[in-house]
């Protein structure tokens, strides 16, 4: 009786160090997909946004209405979910005037980084359309814990900030 007792031990014990080993390892790969060229965080974005000179970045929340509405980077304006249709033409539509060689950061913060069904559309999109300075918000898991719990500024709005006229899902 006290063997098997040991070795149901031994096997959960070899059970919780598998599961610690993948989960680190998985968030290992999931940390290396962050490239700095392409990211910006969110005290370099806040120190970015407060200079007194130099043009400030277009900000662009290509997430969901609700999220934005419930609070947003100041000045940001709303394109609506990258991961649909309608959220990439909002996407193209508020750029459509903006010089190709302007600094562009795009946000969502809806989930994690890892999981997020919109920031990389978004990013793709506006490569493909020749936007050359593109930075995302490297938001690993979400806006309230990586934007609003850090003390950055928010604004809170009902009407998003857009190019389209209207502002439906």
């Amino acid at each position: 009786m006290i063997r098997l007792k040991n070795v149901a031990v031994s096997f959960a014990l070899g059970a919780l160090v598998s599961i610690v080993l993948s989960a680190s390892s998985y968030g290992a790969a999931r940390k290396s997909e962050v490239n700095s060229d392409s990211t910006i965080t969110g005290s370099q974005l806040v120190k970015l946004l407060s200079q007194k000179t130099g043009e400030k970045p277009l900000v662009i929340q290509v997430g969901f209405q609700f999220l934005y509405e419930g609070g947003h980077i100041d000045g940001a304006r709303w394109a609506g979910p990258a991961s649909t249709s309608k959220g990439l033409q909002r996407l193209k539509d508020a750029v459509r005037m903006v010089p190709k060689n302007k600094e562009i950061v795009i946000y969502c913060g809806c989930c994690p980084w890892s999981e997020c069904p919109n920031i990389k559309p978004a990013y793709k999109t506006l490569t493909k359309l020749g936007f050359r300075h593109v930075k995302m918000l490297y938001i690993p898991v979400d806006f309230a814990h990586d934007w609003i719990d850090h003390g950055f500024p928010i604004v809170k709005g009902d009407e998003p900030t857009s190019a389209r006229k209207d502002h439906d899902n």
